[in-house]
């Protein structure tokens, strides 16, 4: 299970019957905008090839993070709230469909906003 550790900026990973999960992105308790730290995740998500995408509410941005990489490539978004077709503000929820097209939430917009990634 993953889970978005929204105050503590990052994402764990928990296996079923552990007694304690795994830091996999981000900083616990530091917020950060580079590419190795998270503002505010909120929202968590594995594709087939077991990449994990993060959205960031603070950051305005999708995350990218290939396994067993710390570092993350930003695939929606630009790290700075905006209402251009490219940016995001305070993205929460997304999903992807059958082409890998990006569906995120883009929240203070009030829109939903299609990101083609592949």
């Amino acid at each position: 299970m993953y889970i978005a550790n929204k105050a503590g900026h990052s994402v764990m990973k928990w296996k079923i019957g552990d007694p304690s999960g795994t830091f996999i992105a981000g900083t616990p308790g530091v917020a950060g905008s580079n590419s190795t730290s998270l503002s505010d995740p909120n929202a968590v998500r594995l594709d087939l090839y077991g990449n994990l995408y993060v959205s960031e509410f603070n950051n305005h941005r999708i995350q990218m993070f290939s396994p067993n990489n710390s570092t993350g490539t930003t695939i929606a978004g630009t790290g700075v709230f905006g209402i251009s077709t490219n940016q995001l503000n305070g993205p929460q929820g997304f999903t992807f469909d059958s082409q890998m097209n990006l569906y995120a939430s883009d929240t203070a917009n009030h829109r939903i906003q299609k990101f083609m990634i592949l």
